[in-house]
């Protein structure tokens, strides 16, 4: 990398550090809502099912909705962050500036889901103490558990990079990324274990899905699962293509935007 990005990468991780230290309130109460709301997930189907839910099935809520979770800081990191830019009126001196916006957008989206990462520990360590059972990961689990997030949430940052490209043109999209997020939902916390091999490989393509999959298995097994890394190579081709389509969306809709001159509207 470059100097001249590594400038960039820099002032963008002192942005979100001041960004933080400066609106603490925002961060503390997003989290403590993001505990309440899986407080009362876990509660209600515990009461539910008679008041006990088996340490498999707390753990593998546990990890959807952690990475529900990080899910949702990837598409804001990258939808929300030009909405806001159209809203503030500075879309257009953004584009204005030398380095290309496409490139600072996926360092922004970097930057962000590094200090993302941290949130989302804190709030696995909240879960784990409120439900009094910990994710049981083995030391060798760690690096290939790391893996499965880390393209995962790539996935999803593609995803949010589509919806940044329609906030070109539209200005705003937050109900669409309402929808996506919750549509989320589903794949972190729905067992795709009781479906057939052949549907799973087919639902495996959609982001998120898959290293949700994989994650589980790392959890219920004492060893690392057959044909793991396997996966691992199918998530890191699904993350490629879903990062390549929304780049390519995001230069098209750039375009169209320049083209009717409506990058400085808002």
């Amino acid at each position: 990398m470059s100097t001249r990005w590594l400038k960039v990468m820099r002032a963008e991780y002192l942005r979100e550090l001041r960004t933080a230290l400066r609106y603490p309130m925002e961060i503390g109460t997003g989290l403590l809502v993001m505990f309440l709301f899986f407080a009362g997930i876990f509660f209600g189907a515990r009461q539910i099912a008679g008041g006990v839910i088996s340490a498999e099935n707390t753990e593998m809520l546990m990890i959807g909705y952690c990475m529900w979770f990080f899910a949702i800081i990837a598409l804001n990191a990258m939808s929300i962050d030009v909405e806001n830019e159209a809203r503030q009126g500075t879309l257009e001196q953004v584009f204005i500036c030398a380095p290309a916006f496409l490139p600072v957008l996926w360092i922004r989206a970097l930057v962000k889901l590094s200090y993302g990462f941290f949130t989302v520990m804190l709030l696995s360590l909240m879960l784990q103490l409120v439900t009094g059972q910990w994710i049981s990961f083995q030391l060798a689990d760690i690096l290939p558990g790391i893996a499965a997030i880390v393209l995962s949430i790539a996935g999803v940052t593609g995803l949010g990079l589509m919806l940044g490209a329609l906030s070109l043109v539209l200005k705003r999209v937050g109900q669409l990324s309402s929808i996506i997020q919750f549509s989320l939902f589903i794949p972190a916390f729905y067992d795709f274990s009781k479906l057939n091999p052949q549907a799973q490989a087919w639902i495996g393509h959609f982001p998120f899905t898959r290293g949700i999959m994989l994650l589980r298995e790392l959890t219920s097994t004492d060893s690392l699962p057959s044909g793991y890394w396997a996966q691992i190579g199918w998530l890191s081709i699904d993350a490629a293509i879903f990062a390549i389509i929304g780049s390519l969306v995001f230069s098209a809709m750039e375009r169209l935007a320049k083209q009717d001159g409506s990058l400085a509207h808002y």
